[in-house]
């Protein structure tokens, strides 16, 4: 009777100690990666119209890129074109999206003349972000996007 005992409490603290390791892995594993907390703005988008604007606000000239993608994620926006890749750190507050291209930029003039996005710290008011489409309305260019 005595060996049962032990058999049995033995075997309830193998499953104690399973259940406890098992726990120890779940919270670690989660722990390794990092979550977006900018919610539908994060993705791959491709480019679909740049309205670049004067001072007023009013629309100069419309662009339509055919192979411009923008991936935003974590702290980082960066633009696709063909070979050229542009970086550039972002933050996002609320509606506002604020990217900083002057620090990690390779081709701001490429940036500015076929983007609408500048080569310095810029604030674009996010319009529109959600399973399909992206709009982004700045000071000088709204740049429209659909999912990709």
């Amino acid at each position: 009777m005595m060996k049962t005992t032990y058999h049995n409490c033995f075997r309830s603290l193998g499953l104690l100690f399973f259940a406890v390791m098992l726990m120890l892995l779940l919270f670690s594993a989660g722990g390794c990666r990092r979550w977006s907390h900018h919610g539908d703005i994060d993705g791959h988008w491709q480019i679909t119209s740049v309205e670049l604007l004067d001072e007023q606000g009013e629309i100069t000239e419309t662009l339509h890129p055919q192979d411009y993608y923008i991936a935003i994620g974590l702290e980082l926006l960066q633009l696709y074109y063909e070979n050229t890749v542009c970086t550039g750190r972002m933050y996002v507050d609320g509606n506002m999206l604020e990217v900083d291209f002057s620090k990690v930029s390779n081709n701001p003039v490429w940036l500015r003349e076929n983007c609408g996005f500048m080569e310095t710290v810029d604030n674009y008011k996010i319009i529109t972000a959600n399973c399909d489409h992206l709009v982004l309305q700045g000071s000088h260019s709204r740049i429209s996007g659909r999912r990709w």
